[in-house]
């Protein structure tokens, strides 16, 4: 798992003459990296389920870097602190870093959407 967050982090997480689209290798990698995070379940079922629902929340994922101009978001940070909770073995705060990390996610992806989520934006 370490290896993945080295090789994660090691490649923009932007264009650096786009902000607003990923770097398409720092993608590959990132869908290794929470994969790696996983893989150790045994359950092939559950893996292929994981992969699936990853490879749909994808386009989300993709809008939410949209809206996060002014680059208040930490990814990388975000990524040290499920490391970090993982390698402690602590699966409460894993669950927490896990979690944090996706709910910030969905938060940029309600801004970038409000005629989707609600929040005040014309049909």
């Amino acid at each position: 798992m370490e290896q993945s967050f080295t090789a994660l982090c090691a490649v923009p997480y932007t264009y650096p003459d786009d902000p607003t689209h990923h770097y398409e290798e720092w993608v590959v990698r990132h869908r290794v990296f929470h994969r790696t995070l996983v893989n150790a379940c045994g359950s092939q079922w559950l893996l292929g389920f994981r992969d699936v629902l990853h490879e749909q929340s994808e386009r989300y994922r993709r809008l939410s870097i949209r809206r996060d101009t002014e680059k208040s978001r930490n990814v990388e940070a975000e990524h040290a602190a499920i490391v970090h909770a993982v390698l402690k073995r602590d699966a409460d705060a894993a669950v927490a870093a896990l979690s944090k990390h996706f709910m910030t996610t969905m938060h940029l992806v309600e801004l970038a959407t409000p005629t989707i989520s609600g929040g005040g934006g014309t049909a």
